[in-house]
């Protein structure tokens, strides 16, 4: 059909060859959706370290405050923390 399409009809007929195209990119993108899927399953979720949000968030200009709302942690998780690094 993307073949036809240069033509702006879809009023030709398809041949064995595009229908052979069609099957093949559909196995191509499958199995590219295959391998992405089992890819993600093996990665771990890493979370990153206290002191590492306090040192990117120092960086920006951040407040402690703020790095509380969005993190969702204890304030004392950072208060203990943040003067220290």
């Amino acid at each position: 059909m993307i073949r036809n399409a240069i033509h702006c009809t879809f009023q030709s007929n398809l041949t064995i060859a595009d229908v052979e195209l069609a099957i093949a990119l559909n196995e191509f993108y499958f199995l590219n959706f295959q391998v992405i899927l089992n890819g993600t399953k093996e990665q771990k979720e890493v979370l990153p370290s206290v002191e590492s949000i306090i040192n990117m968030a120092k960086q920006n200009g951040a407040i402690q405050k703020a790095v509380v709302e969005i993190t969702g942690s204890n304030k004392g998780t950072f208060s203990k923390k943040w003067n220290k690094s």
